[in-house]
Formats: C-alpha cells, structure tokens, sequence
C-alpha cells in the first residue's frame, strides 16, 4: 500500500470517528431540513415550543422565514436584512406572507456601523458583513469599502415591538454571529439556529469556540452540531426533553 493511501485511508477513518461524536451529541431526532437552511421546524416541538415569535437575521431572500412562517401561522415572524439590495428581493417575496421584514443589521450596539456589501460572480448580492473577507473567494466578491447601515441590538427592537420572549432565533450573518448575541442583553430565546463559519474567513470574527462559551455560560445547551451550523437549546428545556 502505498503512503499516500495510508494517509488518506488515516484520514477518512479519523473524519469518520470526528462525523460518529458529532452524531452522539445530537439531541434532536428528526434529521435536517432538505430545504432552505438546515433548520427542520420539527425540532421546536421535540423541545415542547409552540413558537409566537421567530426572528430570522440575515435574511437574504425571506425564503426561510416564509417557511417558517407557513409552518407555524400563529408566529410573530420577523426577518432582518441588512444588504439593501436583498432587502428589496426579501420584502417582495414577503408581501402577503405575514413576515415582517426589516432593513437593517443586528449588532452589540445600536446606531450605524460600516458594512461590507458582497456579490456572487452572477451578481447577485448576499454574504455582506461588519467583517472583511480574510481570503480570497473565487464566487464572491466585497466591496473594498464599507457603507454605513442602520444596526438595532435585539433587546432593543423588542422593547420598540413589545416583544418579551424569543422562541426561535435563526442567525446566518457572515461571521457577526457574536456581535449578534452579545445585543440580546437579558432576553434568552428557547432555540438558537446559527451559522459557524470558520473566524479565519473573516478579520477579527470571534470564532466558534467563543460561541460555544458565550452560549454555554448562558446556560444553552449544544443540541446539534452540522458542521457549518449548530443548534443550541436553552437548558431548562433540555432538562424537559
């Protein structure tokens, strides 16, 4: 046998055992969504959470929200788009849905901040962020300078809508995921849906190890992890499950 399959076959076996403790530390039953992100709705009833409110930050095109929505007709649903270009698209695909769409970003401080607006090679907008991309993208393209856009803190927005309680919290923002938690002050919502990118693709991004200790110490539990996105529930739930 030659080294070079030795140090594949090595390769494999470890990415298969790495694949195997992330299947053991999944919580939920039902598998991902095949549509859309991979959040299956059918996970807020295996924690018992008939959902009033759903927040959806960075939407893109709403389509996620509009599932939502369909899915749970009673919810609030509330999504946010930062990209003014997407914002357009999110807010025609929205009309007569129910879902709220909102033009802004969600960060740790409300106000405006600089925000790098980025394009795939077919021009169509999506994956802008607070951050500058680290590499080198062959299908994406950021702008070399950032546009101010207006930013709310998740606390804030609520207090402004009446909103008490968080029952879903569906993030892909590109690396602002922290910068998103760190705006929800005292509001602790029962599941959280997120993005974790690797932080080198983005300068100064905290990484997905400070997700987990920021989730973690607010008492959240990991209940699935995907490789590129990770469900947390929060733990007087998990105690019920």
């Amino acid at each position: 046998m030659s080294i070079v399959r030795r140090v594949l076959d090595a390769f494999a076996l470890r990415f298969s055992v790495a694949e195997q403790r992330l299947a053991d530390l999944t919580l939920v039953r039902q598998p991902v969504s095949a549509v859309g992100s991979l959040f299956n709705p059918a996970w807020l009833s295996e924690f018992g959470v008939d959902p009033r409110v759903i927040m959806d930050i960075g939407s893109y095109d709403a389509f996620d929200a509009i599932r939502l929505k369909t899915q749970f007709p009673q919810a609030r649903v509330i999504a946010f788009e930062a990209d003014p270009d997407r914002f357009a698209i999110a807010e025609r695909n929205a009309q007569g849905s129910g879902v709220t769409v909102v033009p802004c970003a969600v960060g740790a401080s409300d106000g405006q901040r600089g925000w790098y607006q980025a394009k795939s090679t077919d021009g169509i907008g999506g994956q802008g962020s607070f951050f500058v991309h680290a590499k080198t993208f062959a299908n994406i393209s950021q702008a070399k300078a950032a546009n101010d856009v207006h930013v709310t803190r998740l606390d804030s927005y609520c207090r402004g809508a009446g909103i008490a309680d968080i029952d879903l919290l569906h993030i892909d923002v590109e690396g602002a995921e922290y910068e998103v938690l760190t705006g929800l002050g005292a509001l602790r919502p029962k599941m959280i849906f997120l993005e974790t990118i690797a932080r080198h693709n983005w300068k100064g991004a905290k990484s997905s190890a400070d997700l987990h200790r920021f989730l973690t110490r607010a008492r959240y539990v990991l209940a699935g992890d995907f490789r590129s996105d990770r469900l947390y529930v929060r733990a007087d739930l998990v105690a019920e499950h």
